[in-house]
């Protein structure tokens, strides 16, 4: 299965729960890698609990300069990863700072973005709570999830 990356969102040295949501939601999608973007020694006390609910991988970015609540530089990090690893998607929080981060992500990588999504099926198709939540919607991102084959065909 294809890998999905899940940005971890942790505080005061805990996962939070969003991140623990979206990791049970990768499973679904395909193989689950968790992404610890923070200051030196942000990811220690996390990797238990995040293989706990099933990360596979955690990859790593630990600098003074992704420390607390700047978002470039993890953007730029996160862009680097998913042209390295080409993952199936990218799963973040939709926290103020997730949605700043998947704003440029979405730039850096020419891509679409999809924010409040609520379900995530394999095929790419989202539910999504709109207009504070008085509607939901299905919607989907040309370019985003790859099938199996288009990830055979590329390799």
């Amino acid at each position: 299965m294809a890998e999905v990356l899940v940005v971890v969102e942790a505080a005061g040295g805990a996962v939070k729960k969003v991140t623990l949501e979206m990791l049970t939601m990768a499973r679904a999608l395909g193989t689950p890698s968790a992404v610890v973007l923070g200051g030196p020694g942000a990811a220690a006390p996390l990797a238990d609990k995040l293989g706990e609910y099933g990360a596979e991988k955690v990859y790593v970015a630990e600098s003074a300069d992704i420390e607390g609540h700047l978002v470039a530089p993890k953007a730029t990090v996160l862009a680097q990863l998913v042209k390295d690893v080409q993952p199936a998607a990218v799963l973040i929080g939709s926290t103020q700072e997730g949605k700043e981060i998947a704003g440029r992500l979405a730039v850096k990588l020419e891509n679409g973005v999809l924010t409040d999504v609520v379900s995530l099926e394999a095929d790419g198709t989202a539910t999504q709570v709109v207009f504070a939540g008085s509607a939901i919607v299905k919607s989907n991102v040309k370019g985003g999830l790859r099938s199996e084959e288009s990830t055979s065909e590329r390799q």
